[in-house]
């Protein structure tokens, strides 16, 4: 976190006194980490309206498009290689969703390549150049990286639910202990 070479990079890329953008995201997320970021953008000139969207006008904002702003998604999935389907589905140009992403010269190509790949060494090279051609393009900013720990006893059964990432079958109300 540096606002001061924040700030002379913005005087670079011609925007000495900032600029005015708009960061929607779901409205049932936590609400500081956006508030967070807000007041970060702020001490760089960075104006920013936060926009706490329903789900169903988040979705069509995401698969619609959107102008002059930024959109917070969860890439909920750990690992390399096996966060590529999830960014395939978010971050592909043929993706349904985040239409109005920006994505840098090489990025599907590259993407392609990882999901093509058939030994682990491979997706696993090639994921990490992928994150890298991210960070250095800052195409996908991950600003928050956060977990949440369960403990949960062997009697305690049907709670996929509880794990995020996942695709259930499970509610909390199928969620029972044996003896």
């Amino acid at each position: 976190y540096n606002p001061t070479k924040a700030k002379e990079l913005m005087a670079e890329a011609g925007y000495p006194n900032g600029f005015k953008t708009t960061i929607t995201y779901r409205s049932s997320m936590n609400q500081d980490a956006p508030a967070a970021v807000q007041s970060y953008l702020k001490a760089i000139g960075i104006d920013v309206t936060l926009d706490p969207a329903p789900t169903a006008r988040f979705s069509t904002v995401t698969t619609g498009g959107w102008k002059n702003g930024m959109i917070i998604e969860p890439l909920m999935a750990a690992g390399t290689p096996s966060w590529l389907p999830k960014i395939v589905s978010m971050l592909s140009a043929d993706s349904v969703t985040a239409k109005s992403t920006m994505r840098p010269p090489g990025w599907q190509e590259l993407l392609v390549k990882a999901t093509r790949a058939t030994d682990a060494k491979s997706k696993e090279d090639l994921s990490h150049q992928m994150i890298q051609m991210a960070s250095d393009t800052a195409f996908v900013i991950p600003w928050a990286v956060y977990g949440r720990g369960e403990v949960v006893l062997a009697r305690v059964h049907n709670f996929d639910w509880l794990f995020e990432g996942s695709f259930p079958t499970e509610t909390p109300a199928d969620t029972w202990l044996s003896k």
